[in-house]
């Protein structure tokens, strides 16, 4: 490869490149899980973009978007998904620069789990 193909997309980098390599290491219960969550949280919205053309500033907004409306869990996984993705697309010389390296981990809301009172049965 003589440099980035500027027509290589985030959507065909993760599901013929990114998901093929990490699912070798991962148990297949965790893949399926994995699979599910960097496409609903990270592939929906970049899938068309071109690779060369994801920023910082795009992923960070992204992020900071997901921590509104979801738990700390969904946006750690996004976060350490985009990293990963990203870090892997610059080793393997799909992108020159890796946009995901400075990303910081946004503030999460608190979720609220729901609790019996002690003597009160769920039934």
């Amino acid at each position: 490869m003589s440099g980035p193909d500027p027509k290589t997309t985030f959507g065909w980098f993760v599901k013929d490149r990114y998901l093929p390599d990490a699912r070798r290491a991962l148990a297949q219960n965790r893949q399926r899980q994995d699979d599910l969550r960097i496409n609903r949280y990270l592939v929906e919205y970049f899938k068309d973009r071109s690779l060369e053309e994801v920023t910082q500033f795009e992923l960070q907004i992204h992020l900071n978007r997901l921590a509104k409306d979801f738990s700390d869990s969904i946006v750690r996984h996004a976060f350490s998904n985009a990293k990963s993705i990203l870090r892997t697309a610059r080793k393997m010389k799909f992108i020159v620069e890796d946009p995901a390296e400075d990303l910081r981990m946004p503030d999460t809301r608190t979720v609220k789990t729901p609790r019996s009172s002690p003597g009160r049965s769920s039934l």
